[in-house]
């Protein structure tokens, strides 16, 4: 395992080289491989691309994203704006012909309330209203509504089943427990690479209301 200064010069590294954003106002704190995002960019997309180039970095394990969007020029797009774009990219989105979902704005600030059928789905939805030029954060509310009852048995056996047969996670490393739908996962694993495909397979199973993640990735040395 690396020290954390040797994780923040390749995370700050990252930032700098990310042809996706303006990482000259961002900072980066390290705390035994959790990394703290600050300061500002000037896009929704720059945001969640400075957390995707946090995540690259060998032995981190967390992330805390905290950079505020700075919308550049005081004519961008009004709420109304936004919302009516926003609405029309979910309307169109194939994955989400059979959802239901209000979308209201305030301050370029997004919230997503009503139903999706499938839990995948509420991040579909996020990433729809991600590239709406205009927004600064996005508040996903909604609720998973499967379009058949799946027992709590099926699903952990289907999650297990899928974990086996992952590339990148042992089965042996994580323990999957069921409730009302709500898949929780403990253990741990080598690497955020596993962790992430466990998270993943559990969100793409029919019949899941909610993933709740506590599996542990060994921290690096301080």
């Amino acid at each position: 395992m690396r020290r954390a200064k040797e994780i923040w010069e390749d995370v700050a590294w990252q930032l700098l080289a990310d042809d996706r954003l303006d990482g000259n106002d961002v900072y980066v704190e390290v705390d035994r491989g959790r990394v703290r995002l600050t300061g500002s960019v000037p896009s929704y997309p720059e945001k969640l691309a400075a957390t995707a180039d946090a995540w690259s970095v060998a032995d981190v394990t967390d992330v805390d994203n905290e950079i505020r969007v700075r919308r550049r020029g005081a004519r961008g797009p009004t709420d109304r704006d936004i919302a009516i774009t926003a609405e029309a990219a979910i309307d169109v989105h194939p994955d989400l012909e059979l959802a239901d979902i209000d979308v209201s704005v305030d301050a370029g600030e997004v919230t997503l309330a009503g139903t999706v059928d499938a839990y995948w789905k509420r991040d579909v939805a996020t990433e729809v209203v991600a590239s709406v030029r205009g927004v600064v954060d996005i508040h996903n509310e909604l609720i998973v509504e499967p379009f058949r009852d799946v027992g709590d048995e099926e699903i952990g056996r289907r999650v297990m089943a899928d974990i086996h047969r992952s590339p990148d996670v042992s089965e042996n490393d994580v323990e999957v427990s069921v409730q009302n739908g709500v898949v929780v996962l403990t253990g741990t694993v080598s690497n955020r690479a596993a962790r992430r495909a466990a998270h993943e397979i559990a969100c793409r199973i029919p019949g899941v209301r909610d993933v709740r993640d506590d599996i542990s990735v060994p921290r690096p040395l301080d």
